[in-house]
């Protein structure tokens, strides 16, 4: 049975950080092409319903997604950014569990779905600006490079 709190009978995190660290890469499996999506516009879809099966790379024409023309290493390199902020982000939480936060489960949930959201923002801007890749989150990006 899972621990609980004095006061309240919301389970605690008791789960190891290890097991956290392994929901937040089953989130970041679960969500990268919708997310794909959302910051290229290039029509990548959920898993089910044929992920990059839509996607503009393969259109004759650019611009093509700079996550999906990255392939298998590409995609290694965004869940392996996504699972480092959300290891930073869960560390904070777990580190700060007593002093004066309520400690329950939705507080390493929500650490694993701000990383999530962080490291698809960081390595997402980064791809599109590398790739000069025209927009981002729907935003035209300048041609830096």
């Amino acid at each position: 049975m899972p621990e609980r709190n004095a006061d309240s009978s919301i389970p605690s995190p008791a789960l190891p950080a290890l097991a956290w660290l392994g929901l937040g890469l089953l989130l970041a499996s679960i969500f990268i092409h919708p997310l794909c999506r959302l910051l290229f516009d290039c029509g990548c879809t959920w898993w089910w319903a044929g992920a990059a099966a839509h996607c503009n790379i393969h259109h004759a024409a650019p611009p093509h997604c700079p996550w999906c023309t990255s392939g298998q290493r590409g995609f290694a390199a965004v869940l392996l950014t996504i699972l480092l902020l959300q290891a930073l982000a869960l560390r904070i939480v777990l580190r700060r569990g007593g002093g004066g936060v309520r400690k329950s489960a939705l507080h390493p949930l929500a650490a694993l779905v701000l990383g999530l959201l962080g490291g698809a923002l960081v390595s997402g801007l980064a791809a599109a600006l590398l790739g000069r890749y025209p927009t981002f989150l729907g935003v035209p990006l300048p041609a830096v490079f």
